[in-house]
């Protein structure tokens, strides 16, 4: 089993990694126009987090707003 296999099987951690800065070396999905109503936003949000523990829920959706925000679209980067 390498390592990537190994890392999914074991799940989620505890805890939520550090932030990390977007590396601008690696080609990323391109921004995308800013076209959902308020509503929509919070849907994109609450749809996101279903797949996390409510634990983080607080931390991630700050998060994934300011990726819709600045992207056009939550990539969970």
């Amino acid at each position: 089993m390498n390592s990537f296999q190994k890392e999914i099987s074991e799940g989620l951690t505890e805890s939520l990694p550090k932030s990390k800065q977007l590396d601008l070396s690696v080609s990323h999905a391109p921004v995308r126009k800013d076209v959902l109503s308020i509503n929509e936003k919070t849907l994109a949000v609450r749809n996101a987090l279903r797949y996390f523990p409510k634990k983080w829920h607080a931390e991630l959706s700050k998060e994934f707003a300011l990726e819709l925000k600045k992207y056009g679209r939550i990539y969970m980067y």
